[in-house]
């Protein structure tokens, strides 16, 4: 039975609800179809999304801010109830939106068979190289933004340039995604660099363990891809609809439309989340030069010391101010005090548009850790709290999911804060 909005249950979600430890994170996700196709080091799982998305109706809608990869969109979508996302970073979207609205629309146009047929062709030209000398001279499909870095050998760069050019001949929008993206999730694999936590350059051991053919892993990613595909092919999946490239900033269109609020936004830990994904950026020619990272970072919640410039729109806050003003004396690195206010700045404009967005009643469920500076330790979980109860909305429950530790060895947490709208 689909309940009418005034039914939906507004109990103490979390009494029914089996969200464990590693739930917060997106291991559980790398055998999971769909989810998979990209490995994705930040956010949550498929089991903390339908934990929570469980107790409700279908006829919501529910929405992400920081959507990153689209576990949320994704895991609502199977399920039947339609999303809103944000996303900053235009790659993240590409994924995001190819995992939902892509798939959709090739299992809505009976596109399997075609899919299938494109496939066999593009191996047939992948691994025919008579063909590829007599087709591929001096095209160029990989643009200068980092053809001078020691990112990729000459000859994956090489298969890369071929694979792009081969995709681009795909008469099929929907099946030319699916390619790129196949594509997009090897590229650190091929790379001569390595996601680990940060990305960083394979050590030669590191090198020696992933010199796997660039054709190979394409084919066969792409492979497990359509399998993906198929094994769905009898879902209905509902559609995820992007009302913003930025969480700051939201039509007054999408105004007291939204259920739930179901994300994890960056952690304030200085990762740049951006240069993480800068190959991924570059090969599918989101980027064309270095200094477009920076246009993007500048629009994202400042999370990070490189976020960190003359451009932040900062209002201090005063529960913030003991924090930064330590900070501020400790700190060899003057970017960190700011970057701590303008965090909690840029959060505070977040929580006024979910204030905006949330019907009465609506609900947050915000997957949040804690960080530590120069031996300060900055309780995002408290300082968060107290910005969402001045935009309108009451702590209903804060639950521990796992133990973190920072580099000094000292214990933080991964929380999830429940809110209500009052």
């Amino acid at each position: 039975m689909v309940l009418l909005e005034s039914e939906i249950p507004k109990k103490n979600i979390l009494s029914v609800t089996k969200i464990k430890p590693m739930d917060g994170t997106f291991k559980n996700n790398f055998d999971i179809p769909i989810h998979r196709w990209y490995p994705y080091i930040e956010g949550f799982s498929i089991n903390f999304v339908r934990s929570i998305l469980n107790n409700y109706p279908q006829n919501i809608i529910v929405y992400d801010p920081f959507n990153g990869s689209g576990t949320t969109t994704l895991t609502a979508s199977s399920m039947g109830i339609k999303s809103y996302a944000s996303e900053v970073n235009p790659f993240m979207r590409f994924i995001a939106n190819t995992k939902v609205n892509v798939v959709k629309s090739i299992l809505e146009n009976n596109e399997i068979f075609v899919l299938n047929k494109t496939f066999k062709d593009l191996c047939d030209k992948l691994l025919d190289t008579n063909y590829r000398k007599k087709v591929f001279k001096e095209c160029k499909t990989v643009n200068d933004c980092y053809i001078e870095k020691d990112f990729f050998d000459k000859k994956v760069l090489q298969d890369i340039s071929y694979i792009k050019y081969l995709i681009k001949s795909i008469n099929n929008d929907d099946i030319g995604n699916i390619a790129l993206l196949s594509l997009a999730s090897i590229t650190v694999e091929i790379s001569n660099m390595i996601r680990a936590a940060d990305l960083r350059k394979k050590t030669l051991k590191e090198k020696e363990l992933a010199s796997n053919s660039t054709i190979d892993l394409f084919i066969q990613k792409f492979s497990n891809v359509i399998s993906d595909i198929q094994s769905v092919r009898n879902m209905n999946f509902e559609v995820t609809e992007f009302i913003s490239d930025n969480a700051k900033s939201i039509s007054k269109n999408y105004y007291n439309t939204v259920d739930l609020v179901i994300t994890s936004p960056p952690y304030v830990n200085g990762t740049n989340y951006f240069r993480n994904t800068k190959l991924e950026l570059w090969i599918l020619d989101f980027i064309s030069k270095e200094t477009d990272l920076k246009v993007y970072r500048e629009q994202a919640i400042t999370a990070g010391i490189n976020n960190v410039s003359v451009n932040n729109k900062i209002n201090p806050l005063d529960i913030v101010e003991p924090y930064a003003k330590q900070l501020d004396k400790l700190s060899t690195d003057k970017r960190i005090p700011k970057m701590i206010r303008a965090y909690f700045s840029d959060m505070n404009v977040v929580f006024k548009n979910f204030n905006l967005l949330l019907k009465n009643n609506g609900r947050i469920y915000f997957d949040i850790g804690d960080s530590e500076y120069y031996g300060i330790h900055i309780p995002v979980d408290e300082l968060i709290v107290s910005i969402a109860n001045s935009n309108g909305f009451k702590l209903i429950e804060c639950k521990l999911l796992r133990k973190r530790h920072s580099k000094t060895g000292n214990t933080l947490s991964q929380k999830l804060l429940i809110f209500d709208k009052e």
